[in-house]
């Protein structure tokens, strides 16, 4: 019978096959910004997510707090990421104008996704908008490395 432990490693070596994975096909390692952008409160948890996706494989940057979006987007293209993580709390409008400022600086490369309670009818929007996924708060980091590439892998 597993244990949870083990089931945890088992899961941390598929998320590093994936990454492994895109690394041969695309010659680099996936590389994903983290944005927490309305507070300097979850500092410390945005480190420590930044090392679960470093040892999952991902190269990882991180956003300055307070950051605006067209500072945000200006920052995740000029560092020519695949992934844009964006945790929220429950701010749509502010996800709406990274999107506007994605579109606005020609982005259509990145991918954006969200941490984030948001009701169903504020998903819907976002999602219809541009947003690529929409992960619970309460997703494990592991989880949502695995979903990513996921999509990354698909596209």
């Amino acid at each position: 019978m597993k244990t949870k432990n083990s089931k945890d490693i088992s899961e941390i070596k598929e998320v590093r096959r994936l990454s492994n994975l895109f690394t041969q096909r695309n010659g680099r390692r996936p590389r994903i910004m983290i944005a927490e952008p309305i507070t300097a409160s979850l500092k410390k948890d945005t480190k420590i997510k930044a090392s679960i996706y470093a040892d999952l494989g991902f190269d990882v940057d991180i956003s300055p707090p307070f950051e605006n979006a067209k500072d945000i987007v200006k920052q995740a293209i000029e560092s020519d990421v695949h992934i844009l993580c964006v945790s929220t709390n429950n701010n749509h409008d502010y996800v709406a104008a990274i999107m506007e400022e994605f579109d606005y600086q020609g982005n259509t490369n990145i991918k954006l996704i969200l941490g984030a309670d948001l009701t169903e009818q504020h998903n819907s929007f976002l999602l219809e908008t541009g947003t690529t996924t929409i992960f619970p708060k309460q997703t494990t980091t592991i989880g949502v490395a695995r979903s990513i590439l996921e999509v990354l892998l698909a596209n």
